[in-house]
């Protein structure tokens, strides 16, 4: 329930607004990659991927694990966002490209039966306790302060790099050879590989790539959030 008063208390100091806001722009920005990836893959394949947390939750766990072996967590980001667009590519190839033409109660079922699985082998992996990062050794500076609040370096690179991959996928996308094959294909995929383009291999790098989205969303999430199965069917908060 909403508590006035504390609402109030905020609004009247600005060290509060900072910190709500900050807050705010962390979370808006980290799903509006998760939301990108889906966007990506729905809007070319016409395929609900019901599966999108799973690599969510497959990049924060292999980004937890990464930083634990080698300590640098640029890295970290790098792999979890490889291994969920790998994981991607495989079950488009091996599970959705079987699916694209049948109803959406079909497409929701394997993605569904994708995620039980992926839970179940978190949980034999990495167990089903939770797990924390904390923040990067990187980042463990003091905060930067601004009308009287206070905002964590890390902070501001988890924004500055979730624009940044925004704006190299729009552009992607828009202006590269493989953005436009992609949306040529979207349109009209036999008359694209009448030409000689192998149209499965550009549905499934795409798709790799939606899921890599969410893979750096989980990774770049991992700091400030524990790990832990299921993880990918809440919040980045």
């Amino acid at each position: 329930m909403l508590n006035f008063d504390a609402l109030s208390t905020c609004l009247g100091a600005t060290s509060c607004l900072v910190t709500q806001v900050t807050t705010g722009l962390i979370i808006g920005m980290l799903l509006f990659l998760v939301a990108s990836g889906v966007t990506l893959i729905f809007g070319v394949l016409k395929v609900v991927n019901f599966a999108h947390g799973a690599f969510y939750m497959i990049g924060a766990y292999t980004a937890y694990t990464t930083y634990a072996v080698v300590g640098n967590y640029y890295l970290a980001v790098v792999a979890g966002a490889l291994s969920a667009a790998v994981i991607g590519v495989l079950f488009e190839s091996l599970m959705i490209r079987r699916v694209y033409k049948e109803n959406l109660l079909m497409q929701l079922l394997v993605c569904y039966a994708f995620v039980l699985i992926c839970d179940d082998l978190v949980k034999m992996i990495w167990g089903a306790e939770y797990l924390a990062m904390g923040i990067p050794a990187e980042f463990r500076v003091p905060p930067i302060r601004f009308a009287g609040g206070v905002v964590p370096p890390f902070y501001i690179f988890l924004v500055a790099t979730s624009l940044l991959v925004a704006v190299l996928c729009l552009l992607l996308i828009t202006y590269s050879r493989f953005g436009k094959i992609v949306r040529a294909a979207a349109a009209n995929a036999t008359m694209v590989s009448v030409l000689g383009i192998r149209v499965p291999l550009y549905f499934a790098g795409l798709f790799g790539l939606g899921c890599a989205l969410a893979g750096m969303a989980g990774a770049l999430a991992a700091p400030r959030a524990v790990a832990d199965a299921g993880h990918g069917l809440v919040d980045p908060d």
